[in-house]
């Protein structure tokens, strides 16, 4: 160690300045940091950073959505359940017949066919028709379809027509149309398990 520095200090301002700048240059190129690797690091923080934001954002929105879809699952069931009060399970052409003849006497219309149809099987109810032809006057005839939309059970007049009689012109109007009721369809599994019951 001491010979190093017997040999630094006898050694001449050139070569000090030589030996100075080699040690300068190679700590330049070995040791030295510009600042470049943190601008590297930084910038693959800044990327993380914006990825992280964008899946922050994606989560907030899937979080949204399933707020949403909860409330409309929620109005949905609200829904069902109060359709469900005014759909009855069973219904049976017979009482429909007597709902049609009951809402006919008070709307005092004449009933001249009453023709019961199949059911039509929907996802979630089934329609039973019955093709009604009767006759009476305007305002009679009115009532029969607001007595008969207004029945406790869930009922509509469809496909309707009046028509005036051509050679009497105090002769009541005559209405050909369908009332149809509606009842809650079974579920898949209760009218699986009744089709097997039934047989083919």
């Amino acid at each position: 160690m001491s010979q190093l520095l017997e040999k630094l200090a006898g050694m001449t301002n050139g070569k000090a300045l030589i030996l100075g700048l080699l040690l300068g240059l190679a700590y330049y190129s070995t040791v030295y940091d510009d600042g470049s690797t943190l601008t590297k690091q930084m910038a693959v923080l800044d990327t993380e950073l914006q990825t992280a934001e964008a899946k922050k954002k994606d989560t907030e929105v899937t979080l949204q959505e399933e707020v949403r879809m909860k409330e409309a699952v929620g109005k949905l069931s609200q829904q069902y359940a109060f359709i469900a009060t005014k759909l009855p399970s069973e219904l049976k052409s017979s009482e429909m017949i007597r709902g049609i003849d009951s809402v006919a006497k008070m709307a005092g219309v004449s009933v001249k066919m009453k023709k019961p149809g199949s059911v039509a099987k929907k996802e979630v109810v089934e329609e039973l028709p019955v093709d009604v032809t009767l006759e009476g006057t305007y305002s009679q005839i009115a009532q029969f379809i607001y007595y008969t939309s207004n029945l406790e059970r869930l009922t509509r007049v469809l496909n309707f027509t009046l028509v005036a009689p051509e050679d009497r012109r105090d002769a009541p109007l005559r209405f050909e149309g369908q009332v149809v009721s509606y009842m809650l369809a079974p579920e898949p599994e209760k009218a699986a398990a009744a089709a097997e019951e039934h047989g083919p």
